[in-house]
């Protein structure tokens, strides 16, 4: 895919902190930037998607009875955990 060459400002203090990491991480400036975009968006749909999932179980909450019915069997099939 193309790249576009954008301006974003910084302030000072950032830019070194993002200076310093890319020496740190050995990778360019511009991709450590790029990473952080994808990192801080991907976040923005996780906390989206658990809205979304909270939301569901207010609708429609979750029936604990069948919940402890599968526990109930599954500690008869199931060895006790050691730990």
């Amino acid at each position: 895919m193309a790249k576009k060459v954008i301006q974003v400002p910084f302030d000072e203090d950032l830019l070194k902190e993002v200076n310093y990491v890319s020496k740190k991480k050995h990778k360019k400036r511009a991709e450590l930037i790029r990473e952080a975009c994808k990192q801080y968006l991907l976040s923005i749909k996780n906390e989206e998607l658990d809205r979304i999932y909270v939301r569901g179980y207010e609708r429609i909450p979750e029936e604990t009875d069948l919940g402890e019915a599968q526990v109930a069997i599954l500690s008869e099939v199931l060895p006790p955990e050691e730990w």
